[in-house]
């Protein structure tokens, strides 16, 4: 046929460092050397219009119905289709009045959640509440299609299947197959407009209009379409249909500039994220607005049109050179998703950091979605490795640069990883470590590829609580028998070549996957079966993980909190057990229809009620009579406060244990000191001849007060001794010194101190006068003049003389005298610093009351992100600061216990910031335990420490003046405050039917299941 087309716009590409994205989809361009070109360089292009033109089609409609609206449409008119295949002779007003039916209950469905499910947890609603409107649903075989794409057709090519069905990499394969199940949708849908013309016009009223296209527009109509005029040139291509070399230069032509395009905008997604890690920083410093966060929005929508646009440009072409290439249509086709799933996770998360802050959205929960796309994204490459030509060094190279890429993007997001959880750190080193491994010689890259991928995906279980003790479960001889038949089944027939037999089904397979689901979840060890008093919170919480603990929390709640809630007629299931096992058991159903049908129906309905049971478990946790929290959460934010009174409490405890309760090492040096120093009773005559007097009151009491502390702070060897005396003279004379005159008789008292083996040095004096008259007469007769002496007067009268000096002497301090002392008491402060910190990190790992303390402060923490990941895991979700303060930068401060097999301890906990403050003080230099350090030590607090205690906090009431304390005092106040007004907001939101609370996976599963079960009885 002859196709005539608008030319593709030309446009000023500039060069640029390949990014992400570029250096992912490039390998492509390399694997054209590879010798799958048929022998005829200048053979005939197998040119296919209908689906160069299907393409084009899907292309427009990803574009121009982006987001849930897409996923709508493309269910709604998947539906339609198969409904009027089945309704022959509807006129077109039946078929409007059908789509609105369907059209309706997607509404109920697609808006129930107010904090938004992901896109996989969206569609299998959607295809759900299509394949179950009463009256309307017939046999559905093109949603089957699209349930399919829910299990991903690269399940079970690599790696293990049972850890290839949780996870970061199971969305990762879903959306990647979703990009397929698309083009075929929407393929079929338009070609079946094409020849039917009710169909037609019941879509173009519903949903053509709106997204601006007709259903059985031509190629011609979708080319013109802008955006995609600017990714995909078909004209060019037909003008060297005739040509196979010269098409493939078009096509890589034409994928170059696809290229360029996506990585220019891959650039400025990557240039706003650095601006605003720089703008909203980790830690103290400006804040995003609403409004910050709303032109985020709008600006991330707008680039995920132009992203989506070359994207699906990139996709057409690879359509279009399998014509010519069947392997490169497909390497251009991974490439080109996986690099699209990174652009757009990026994209995604900026809002996120916009609207947040940096520290926040690190925190939050999409900080960790952003590193599972990525994982998944790497991860999704290595198919390519696994089979075909071996990889030119030109391919090898461009791997480099994407190597590269991602590296710079850990390097760039490492030292906020790292304030946040080191474990996301940790997760991208070892993924850069495994993609090195693809750099040896092919064959040894083949023979590896299984463990490469098998380690990529227990990255994967660092970032997926949920994947993390379903994994752990696994290892269990109890799950061997379904472990074996997912493994050996699914995928049977892709992976064997032959379809399995419904006696192979019936008895092989279905059974045992049965039994693990429904039998085996509700068991030991993947559930908790029992509870006493005697069972330890967080030996739970770790041996199942939350899913697996309902039945001990729900007991828990009531036995503890008094929270009068129904307790499960039988053990609440595991919803990691459910995970895998519902999602293989839907696997086969699909693989399998016909077997599956006879199957008795109540075995499918066994397995879904299953995941209803475990919602329903844990639907009870945040239900409330009036919609304010209930006891559960109320006591526990009670009791966490009291927690960390108590541990403070227990630190004063060893504090004061320390120091007698004399001072506060923490404190100034010149604090208020809990004594003064009297000094000696009498005090001698400075020099010449007099008696000693009473000291007065203030001589010594009234020193500084540094000096004080010296007195109770430094150890005998290295406290300052202090003596003083008196001296007195005339002043302010008046009249004739060589006759009669008078003057102030002014006393003076001098303070000395004397530090060990140093020369006593004055530090203070104290200054009296008053007027005492005539000091000299003068007898003409005589001529002769008789004096007083200052010393005599002031001896004969020292009672007079002490009282002013007590009432109103003047005094002066030697500041040099001051900087000394203040010295020599740091020296002091810091060496009672470091023993403190030294007993308080024993104390802690030993059985002591503060050991016991933070243990319980540390199973409160557990039991309200254990209680909160199961009553509100759709709040967690949508709810960024909940998240944050449970999980993330903002997390209430406290003792966390570890998940065991993470990536790293919780460095944010407060022991570890006990011992990281003890390593702050490694430089002391002592002469033994408790004593002075040496002068001049004065180590930064702050030093090494993550948040929350990486901040300047101030003492306040209930603390003991150490840095941490201060922290966990004045922080957790603020933000248990913050948590519960989270908390009243949620439970507000459920009572009032905002939306239904309840795990978006396991929801999602439930209705994948119910869905599946319904198609197949329909076909």
């Amino acid at each position: 046929m002859t196709t005539t087309l608008r030319r593709r716009r030309a446009g000023d590409i500039r060069n640029r460092r390949p990014g992400l994205i570029a250096g992912l989809i490039s390998v492509v361009l390399c694997l054209t050397l590879a010798p799958a070109v048929p022998a005829s360089a200048n053979g005939t292009v197998d040119w296919d219009a209908q689906q160069a033109r299907d393409r084009l089609f899907s292309a427009y409609m990803r574009i121009h119905a982006t987001g849930t609206q897409g996923l709508r449409d493309m269910v709604l008119s998947v539906a339609t289709m198969d409904w009027r295949r089945a309704n022959p002779n509807a006129s077109t007003a039946d078929i409007s009045r059908h789509m609105a039916l369907v059209n309706a209950e997607l509404d109920k469905r697609a808006t129930a959640d107010v904090y938004g499910a992901g896109a996989y947890s969206t569609l299998v609603t959607l295809i759900d509440a299509a394949s179950g409107v009463p009256g309307v649903s017939i046999a559905t075989p093109a949603l089957r299609a699209l349930l399919e794409s829910t299990v991903g057709e690269q399940l079970a090519q690599t790696a293990a299947i049972e850890n290839q069905v949780t996870g970061a990499y199971q969305t990762n394969m879903y959306l990647t197959a979703l990009y397929g199940v698309q083009d075929h949708a929407w393929g079929e849908v338009t070609r079946f407009g094409q020849t039917d013309a009710a169909f037609t016009a019941a879509w173009n009223g519903m949903i053509g209009g709106r997204a601006g296209v007709i259903l059985d527009a031509s190629i011609d109509q979708l080319q013109a379409d802008p955006l995609l005029a600017t990714y995909v040139d078909v004209e060019a291509l037909l003008l060297h249909q005739n040509n196979m070399n010269d098409y493939l230069a078009e096509i890589r032509r034409q994928v170059q500039a696809g290229l360029a395009s996506l990585n220019a905008q891959n650039e400025q997604i990557r240039d706003q994220l650095e601006a605003l890690s720089l703008k909203y920083p980790v830690g103290p410093g400006p804040k995003p607005t609403p409004q910050d966060y709303t032109r985020a929005l709008g600006e991330a929508a707008d680039r995920q049109v132009v992203l989506d646009a070359a994207g699906s440009g990139l996709f057409i072409l690879a359509t279009l050179a399998g014509f010519a290439d069947e392997n490169l249509g497909k390497h251009i086709s991974t490439v080109g998703k996986a690099g699209l799933a990174i652009a757009t996770a990026i994209n995604n998360y900026l809002p996120t950091v916009a609207g947040l802050g940096v520290a926040q959205a690190l925190g939050s929960l999409s900080t960790l979605a952003l590193t599972g796309n990525i994982l998944g994204a790497v991860m999704s490459v290595l198919p390519m490795f696994a089979s075909g030509p071996t990889p030119e060094q030109m391919i090898l190279d461009q791997l480099a640069a994407l190597r590269e890429d991602v590296n710079n993007l850990r390097t760039e997001m490492h030292g906020r990883f790292d304030a946040i959880e080191r474990a996301l750190s940790v997760v991208y080193v070892d993924m850069m470590g495994q993609f090195d491994r693809l750099f040896q010689e092919n064959e040894q890259v083949r023979r590896q590829l299984t463990d490469i991928q098998a380690r990529l995906l227990q990255l994967d279980t660092k970032l997926d609580s949920l994947a993390l003790f379903t994994a752990r479960a696994l290892q269990t001889t109890t799950l061997i028998p379904m472990r074996t038949t997912i493994n050996g089944f699914v995928n049977y027939e892709a992976r064997t070549g032959g379809p399995m037999t419904y006696d192979k089904y019936s008895d092989d397979v279905e059974p045992p996957i049965h039994y693990g689901t429904t039998d085996l979840s509700r068991k030991e060890p993947m559930a908790s079966t029992s509870a006493s008093f005697g069972d330890d919170p967080i030996t739970i919480l770790n041996r199942y993980g939350p899913g697996g603990s309902l039945s001990y929390l729900i007991w828990l709640a009531n036995a503890r909190y008094g929270a009068s809630l129904p307790e499960p007629g039988n053990t609440a299931p595991s919803s990691g057990v459910f995970q895998l096992g519902g999602r293989a058991y839907a696997a086969l159903q699909l693989q399998n229809p016909e077997h599956a049908r006879r199957i008795a129906k109540y075995r499918a309905d066994e397995v879904r009620q299953i995941g209803t049971d475990h919602l329903n478990a844990a639907r009870v946790l945040s239900s409330s009579t009036d919609g304010s929290p209930n006891r559960i959460f109320t006591q526990l934010i009670s009791e966490y406060r009291q927690d960390v009174a108590n541990v403070n409490a227990e630190l004063v405890k060893v504090r004061d244990r320390l120091t007698d309760k004399a001072y506060n090492p923490f404190g100034a040096a010149d604090a208020n000191p809990s004594a003064r120093v009297a000094g000696p009773g009498t005090l001698p005559i400075c020099s010449g001849y007099g008696l000693s007097r009473a000291t007065p009151t203030n001589a010594f009491q009234g020193m500084p007060n540094v000096f004080h502390n010296a007195a109770i702070v430094l150890p005998a060897s290295r406290k300052p001794t202090f003596s003083g005396c008196w001296s007195a003279q005339w002043t302010d004379m008046e009249g004739d010194p060589t006759e009669t005159w008078a003057a102030n008789l002014e006393v003076t008292i001098r303070v000395r101190a004397q530090w060990p083996g140093q020369p006593v040095q004055e530090i203070r004096t104290l200054r009296a006068k008053r007027w005492y008259g005539n000091v000299c007469v003068y007898n003409r007769k005589t001529e002769t003049q008789t004096c007083k002496f200052a010393d005599t007067v002031a001896q004969d009268n020292w009672s007079t003389y002490k009282t002013l000096l007590e009432q109103s002497a003047t005094s002066t301090t030697v500041a040099a005298q001051v900087t000394e002392a203040t010295r020599q008491v740091e020296a002091g402060f810091h060496g009672k610093i470091r023993q403190y910190y030294e007993t308080v990190n024993e104390e802690l790992r030993t059985a002591t009351p503060l050991e016991q303390k933070k243990r319980r402060l540390a199973e409160t923490i557990a039991l309200l992100r254990a209680y909160t990941e199961v009553a509100f895991p759709k709040a967690l979700a949508g709810n960024a600061t909940l998240s944050s303060l449970l999980f993330g930068a903002l997390r209430i401060p406290g003792d966390y216990s570890a998940l065991p097999g993470a990536a790293a301890p919780d460095r944010t906990s407060m022991s570890d910031a006990y011992a990281r403050a003890m390593l702050n003080y490694a430089g002391c230099e002592q002469a033994g335990a408790g004593a002075p350090c040496q002068l001049g030590f004065s180590p930064n607090v702050r030093t090494h420490q993550v948040a929350p205690y990486d901040s300047t906090c101030t003492a306040v009431a209930g603390s003991t003046g150490d840095h941490v304390s201060n922290c966990l005092t004045a922080l957790s106040a603020s933000r248990a405050d913050q948590l519960a007004a989270q908390y009243v907001r949620h439970f507000r939101e459920v009572k009032d039917g905002v939306y239904v609370e309840g795990s978006p996976e396991v929801e999602a599963l439930v209705a994948e299941l119910a869905a599946v079960d319904r198609v197949n009885r329909a076909g």
